[in-house]
């Protein structure tokens, strides 16, 4: 990130698509945060963070039910020692 981008982004009206991005929900939030405890598992078990959003990403669905540090260990789980 570089200056020249935040002064860019400040220069951006409030309500601009650029900053605001599409409306959101109560759900979107939840989800949001439970995909960050799903990586920050892998993160406190020493994995990086771009592997931990490749895990995430790679998903075809997540169940949001389950614990996200859960679902991580149970990912982590299949992988064989190296």
């Amino acid at each position: 990130m570089t200056q020249a981008w935040i002064d860019r982004v400040m220069e951006c009206g409030i309500d601009s698509p650029d900053v605001v991005g599409p409306d959101r929900n109560e759900e979107d939030d939840k989800k949001d945060a439970w995909a960050l405890r799903y990586c920050a598992r892998f993160i406190e078990r020493g994995i990086p963070l771009y592997c931990a959003l490749d895990t995430y990403r790679s998903a075809d669905e997540h169940d949001f039910d389950e614990s996200p540090e859960s679902a991580a260990d149970d990912e982590m789980s299949y992988w064989g020692e190296e």
